[in-house]
Order: C-alpha cells, then sequence, then structure tokens
C-alpha cells in the first residue's frame, strides 16, 4: 500500500470534482489518522518504556547526600556556637530477594510483547473495519447505478406509454403506470444517496477524516473466489489468531505475577556503601574544629516473619487470576471455533447464490429486454414490463449483496487466522 501524502487527501477528499479513492488508500489513511490505532501505539510505547532493569529492580541506586546543622547554646559561662556540614555519595543494592527481580523483568518484557501483539490486532481489526465500510459504500453504489438505469429504463416507458396514449393506442393507465414507476424510481434514487453518504460518515469515522464525503469508491466484482479448506482455517485460527495470542500472553503474565507473589517470604539483601565527608565545628573559644571523610561500606538482611497472611492472600488471588484467564481462554476458543464454522459457512453460501444469481441476472436482463420490446411494439402492457423490470432491478441488487457478503466473509476468515 502507498503512502497517503496530505496532496492525496486533498485530491481525494478536498477537490470540487469527486475523485476515486482506492481501498488501499482508505487502509492507509486509517492507519495513519484512526484514533484508537494511536491510542493501541501510545500504549504500545508505554509497556516498551516500563520494561527496563531499573524498573525490575536489577540495578543499584547512587544519589548525592547532604545534610547541615547548627545551635548556639546560651546559659553557661560560655555563649558556644556549634555545627556540622556532612555530605557525601550514597549507594544502594540489592542483591537477593528471592528471584523476585529476575521473575519482574519477565513479566515486564511479556507485557511489552502484549502491548505491541494489541497494536497489531487492533491494525488488523481496523482494516476489517475499513474494509466493511468500504464495501458497504460500493454495494450501495451499485444499487445506485442500477437505481439510475432503472431511471433510464422507466423514462423510455414514460415516452413509449405517452406517444401511444396521444396516438390513442394505449391507455391512460399504461401512462400513468409508467410515470408512477419513475416518481418511485426517483425516491429510490433519493434513499440511496442517503444512505451512501451515512455510510461514507462511517468510513470518514475509520478514516479519521471529518465531513468529506466527495469522492467514489470502486466498485469491482468479486471473481474466482476460492474453496475453503476448513480444517486448514482452523489450523490457521489456533495458530495465527491475535485474540487467542493476546489472552495466552495474559495467562503467562499471570504466572509471572504468581511468581512474583511466592517470593515474597524469601530474605532481601541489600549492599550499601558511600564515600562520607563530616565536618564538625564549635567557637574558637570552646575546642577544635574536626574533619573527617571516607568509604562506608555496609548490608541488610531482612527475613519476613509474619505478614499476617497478606503474602497468602496476595498469592491466593494471584493463583486464581491464572485460573481465570485459563478459563477466559476456553471460552474464547470456544466462540472463536463457532465463529469460524459459521464465517465459513456463510461464505459458501453466499459464494453458490452469487453463482446462480450471476445466471439469473443474465437471463433476467434478456427477460425484460423482450418485454421492453414488445412493449415498444405494442404487444404487452406496462404491468408485464414492470414485473420483468422489477426482477431485473432485484436480481441486480441481489448479486451486489451477494458479492460483498463473500468478500467480507472472506476478510473475515482472514481476520480470524491472522492473515489481515
Amino acid at each position: 500500500m502507498k503512502i497517503y501524502s496530505i496532496i492525496a487527501l486533498f485530491a481525494a477528499f478536498g477537490s470540487l470534482n469527486a475523485e476515486t479513492l482506492t481501498q488501499s488508500e482508505a487502509i492507509e489513511t486509517a492507519l495513519k489518522n484512526n484514533y484508537d490505532v494511536q491510542i493501541s501505539r501510545v500504549s504500545a510505547d508505554i509497556d516498551k518504556a516500563n520494561n527496563t532493569p531499573g524498573n525490575a529492580g536489577l540495578l543499584p541506586t547512587a544519589a548525592i547526600e547532604g545534610s547541615g546543622t547548627y545551635a548556639y547554646d546560651m546559659g553557661g559561662d560560655k555563649n558556644i556556637s556549634r555545627g556540622a556540614l556532612s555530605g557525601g555519595v550514597a549507594l544502594a543494592w540489592t542483591i537477593y530477594d528471592g528471584g523476585k527481580m529476575y521473575v519482574t523483568r519477565d513479566r515486564l518484557a511479556e507485557i511489552e510483547a502484549l502491548g505491541e501483539l494489541n497494536y497489531r490486532n487492533r491494525v488488523m481489526k481496523t482494516v476489517y473495519n475499513v474494509t466493511g465500510a468500504y464495501c458497504e459504500i460500493a454495494r450501495l453504489t451499485r444499487n445506485l447505478e442500477t437505481t439510475r438505469e432503472l431511471i433510464e429504463y422507466n423514462n423510455t416507458l414514460v415516452q413509449i406509454a405517452e406517444t401511444g396514449f396521444n396516438a390513442g393506442d394505449r391507455p391512460k393507465n399504461d401512462l400513468l403506470l409508467a410515470k408512477i414507476d419513475l416518481n418511485t424510481a426517483r425516491q429510490s434514487e433519493t434513499t440511496v444517496l442517503y444512505s451512501i453518504q451515512i455510510a461514507k460518515q462511517r468510513l470518514n469515522e475509520y478514516m479519521g477524516v471529518n465531513g468529506n464525503y466527495d469522492y467514489e469508491v470502486e466498485t469491482g466484482s468479486a471473481e474466482n473466489m476460492p474453496n475453503i479448506n476448513r480444517e486448514e482455517y482452523l489450523q490457521k485460527m489456533n495458530s495465527g489468531n491475535l485474540d487467542l495470542k493476546a489472552i495466552e500472553m495474559q495467562i503467562e503474565i499471570a504466572r509471572y505475577a504468581y511468581q512474583e507473589t511466592s517470593t515474597a517470604s524469601m530474605p532481601t539483601v541489600q549492599i550499601n556503601g558511600g564515600y562520607y565527608l563530616t565536618k564538625n565545628f564549635t567557637s574558637s573559644d570552646a575546642g577544635n574544629d574536626n574533619f573527617t571523610h571516607g568509604p562506608q561500606v555496609g548490608a541488610s538482611l531482612s527475613i519476613p516473619l509474619f505478614t499476617a497472611g497478606e503474602n497468602d492472600r496476595k498469592a491466593n488471588v494471584a493463583q486464581l487470576e491464572v485460573q481465570n484467564a485459563e478459563i477466559e481462554k476456553s471460552k474464547l476458543l470456544l466462540s472463536l471455533n463457532i465463529e469460524l464454522e459459521n464465517t465459513i459457512s456463510d461464505y459458501e453460501n453466499q459464494r453458490s447464490l452469487l453463482a446462480l444469481e450471476r445466471e439469473n441476472g443474465t437471463m433476467a436482463k434478456e427477460n425484460f429486454e423482450i418485454n421492453l420490446e414488445r412493449f415498444r411494439n405494442g404487444e404487452t402492457t406496462a404491468v408485464e414490463v414492470r414485473q420483468a423490470r422489477n426482477e431485473l432491478q432485484s436480481s441486480k441488487s441481489r448479486l451486489a449483496d451477494y458479492e460483498y457478503a463473500v468478500k467480507l466473509a472472506d476478510t473475515k476468515l482472514k481476520l480470524m487466522s491472522g492473515e489481515l
């Protein structure tokens, strides 16, 4: 897909003459502008920023410290002023915490990977939504073309009926019926145009474009749609479905959280060190000033003995969250299998109907042309022509419905298998 530049956007949406917006351009625009995609990208970046050794507790901390005091003693034989200044560099490093820091690092890495997966999933679902909205506009555009073709047919019928009525060869009801059908077709045109505008609003929302409707879409037909192998798509879904992968990652994250709580009863060892400088001073007649400096090293050990059951509570909750995530996975897997089966059945059903409707369309067109010629020659009535015309219109409408239903079912199968 090509990059959709600002100039192309202006050409597609801002020009006085309607330009054709291709499906790939619509997808590219959505991936740049869609707010859900942008939010998902920022969320993934936040997860990445959180995945650091320092956040996991693996690195030491260092700080420059300093303090000072001053006092003025009164009431004795002498008034004495005294004070102290101290400063230095302090280092603290937890070298053992039962392995919690390493488990935390693995959990943060898994959360980062989940963030990227969720971003990819949002991108794929946006592509699916854009495809659906684009196909809806294309389907309605096909219906608009059929309606306008119907208006042309009705104009022809009105002219024939009017000529015949003026010549005294046709009854007035043929003319009235033709005019009624013409007005009805014009009403249908208005309704379809309104539906197209609503559909464009939906597509614009996905593309992050506000209030621009001056574009056309491509209305190519669904040709050579392949047969579906159920087992192949089932394998693809089990290995490639991003919703399924996401919940598997959530299970892994919950397991890491449980491992973190299991280390809470382990001892913690921390080493401390630094270089310190201290200066004490008093009044000149009360004693001598002194200045000391040098390195300091120490260590601390903390062994939890009793936490009022808090560690057990956290471990129990973490274990239940693992179980809950596994149940969610089973629920999702069942739902995906049913949805996959329904989508494949829908694809095959619409594909079969499409093949039959193409054959019907050819016959309906020929039947209408025969009746139109017979009406022109005064060999049939307006009622019979109307029936033939309605059959042709219905066939064209069904053909568009089946074609885009097949396309959407195919797109959904790719989404479910992680191939979109």
